[in-house]
């Protein structure tokens, strides 16, 4: 068991708002503000930050292991970097094409590849449906 202690959190930096963003504008309801983390807690794992990272860490952990983590957030769930992107989630193999894949490592490798693309895109679909189950 891990010991969380929130006496060295600075007050000013946490539970703002979220910042003007595709997202904040399209939410049908932002969720209150769950409120400052327990003085103190202890936890199997902790998770510190609830962006897409942390929150998938969370998931996965609790979804393959059984272990409850616990997430810790200054703001909101999605308040960073996540909450600010563009949010598209498509095939996407880095710079080369797939007939550049297919000439530099040969079909076996480029089909891997590919497969690892679609898989990754399963995995955000799997993610919002739990997300939407969660929610009902």
């Amino acid at each position: 068991m891990s010991y969380i202690s929130s006496s060295h959190i600075n007050p000013i930096s946490y539970g703002q708002e979220y910042p003007e963003s595709y997202w904040s504008k399209t939410i049908d309801e932002i969720p209150d503000d769950d409120g400052n983390a327990p003085f103190q807690q202890d936890t199997e794992v902790a998770i510190i930050g609830g962006g897409y990272t942390g929150l998938s860490c969370a998931y996965h952990l609790a979804h393959n292991h059984g272990i409850n983590a616990v997430v810790l957030e200054a703001n909101r769930p999605g308040w960073g970097c996540s909450g600010r992107n563009g949010g598209f989630a498509r095939m996407a193999l880095g710079r080369y094409s797939a007939s550049d894949m297919l000439q530099k490592w040969g079909p076996k490798i480029a089909n891997e590849l590919f497969q690892k693309c679609v898989s990754s895109l399963n995995l955000v679909k799997t993610l919002g449906e739990f997300y939407y189950e969660v929610q009902l």
